[in-house]
Order: C-alpha cells, then structure tokens, then sequence
C-alpha cells in the first residue's frame, strides 16, 4: 500500500484552550486541495497558518504559509521555500448555499 501523507485537523472552540484532534483530516496534500477557475492546480507538501482575508462581511480569500517540499528536503540556494499564498474564495456563494433549504436546491 502506499503511504499517503495527510494533515490532522486539529479544532478549539476557545480560540488558544483546550484544542482536539478531530476525526478525519483536514486536507492530503497530494490531492487537487488548491485549483483555480482556469484549471490551475497547485500542489503544496504543508499547509500551515491559515488566515482569512473578509470582504464585506463574506470570506473573500483563505492565505497559508507553504511549502512545496517537506521542511527537511528545503535546503539553502535551492528553488524551494516557504511562501504565502492567497486562494480566491466565493464566501458570499458559501453563505448564500448555507442558508439554502435542506432539499439541495439552491435559493
């Protein structure tokens, strides 16, 4: 079988206390985790940090401090390193789809 490399998510309701290790995962980083509308895909090893950019009320963008490579493979004067990307996200379609009725029929 083999290995699949994926990131635990970890969930708190008080913000810095009391942290949990939810089942499931928060995203394998192997998959199709970051696309664009023009069929770009972005493959990182780590996602970390996020933080979310609001517009209006309506998350507008999600950023994460990445890397392309596992942190001990990231060597000086090579290509690799960490960077801050920034991924569209359509939060006013998210809200709008929330508050949708159950039937899955979109408002």
């Amino acid at each position: 079988m083999p290995f699949v490399v994926r990131e635990d998510l970890l969930h708190t309701t008080r913000g810095i206390h009391d942290w949990r290790l939810e089942q499931g995962y928060a995203y394998a980083p192997a998959s199709k985790f970051v696309y664009y509308a023009d069929g770009t895909v972005n493959h990182w090893a780590k996602m970390e940090r996020p933080g979310v950019y609001i517009v209006n009320g309506h998350v507008a963008a999600m950023t994460f401090a990445s890397i392309n490579v596992e942190k001990d493979q990231d060597k000086g004067n090579d290509q690799n390193g960490s960077k801050v990307i920034v991924v569209p996200f359509d939060g006013a379609a998210l809200d709008r789809d929330l508050q949708a009725p159950a039937t899955g029929q979109k408002p």
